[in-house]
């Protein structure tokens, strides 16, 4: 485990990296996940050990290790909210006509913001892998360049446009459900009247014998 010179390390960490994601995650979803709580528990345990300490040595590596899980954390953190933002707009990118009719953009520039941010999360994927063990600060940035493309992308749903088209959708469904069920009823009935007509017109008619 790391050490470090100094607590400000770990409270500039934590404000200048964790909270500018943690905070978009909990608006996103209003929930705090409970494995980023429990490592952050973990980064006031170590702080607290360390300012109760008289070692120096002992602060340092308490430093150390509370940045440990702070980065940890933050690394859960960016994937999440990576995750929740793409889940957010998938079913805009998978739906043409809600890409041709519900955004502030053209569809184009959408499928390129949401490809793009599909393309650099899987480098800092790759990126996290490679650097298993060393400092993610690195792999944390990359999450984070993904997320700001995944974060255009949704910034470009109007959700005026959207809630008048799925008003507009069920509307329509709706119309075509009633205008079916319109069509098949008559034709129930037509297709039972001319089935009756039919084998009435095919029925050999009753002779009546004459009486001499």
């Amino acid at each position: 485990m790391s050490t470090i010179n100094s607590e400000k390390v770990v409270f500039n960490f934590l404000k200048n990296k964790f909270y500018r994601i943690y905070g978009d995650l909990v608006i996103l979803t209003g929930n705090k996940p409970q494995e980023v709580l429990l490592q952050f528990e973990d980064v006031i345990s170590h702080l607290c050990t360390a300012n109760l300490s008289k070692s120096e040595k002992v602060k340092q590596q308490n430093w150390g290790k509370a940045l440990g899980h702070l980065q940890r954390a933050t690394l859960d953190v960016s994937k999440l909210l990576w995750l929740e933002t793409k889940r957010k707009i998938d079913f805009v990118y998978s739906d043409d006509d809600i890409k041709k009719f519900c955004l502030n953009c053209s569809d184009v520039k959408f499928t390129k913001l949401y490809t793009k941010g599909v393309t650099l999360a899987q480098k800092a994927r790759k990126l996290e892998l490679d650097n298993v063990g060393l400092d993610p600060t690195e792999s944390i940035e990359a999450y984070y360049q993904a997320i700001n493309s995944m974060q255009l992308a949704s910034q470009q749903v109007d959700d005026g446009k959207l809630a008048s088209f799925r008003r507009f959708k069920f509307w329509y469904k709706g119309k075509e459900y009633l205008i079916g069920f319109v069509i098949g009823f008559f034709s129930s009935i037509a297709a039972s009247y001319f089935s009756e007509s039919f084998r009435n017109a095919i029925q050999p008619s009753k002779v009546t014998p004459s009486k001499n």
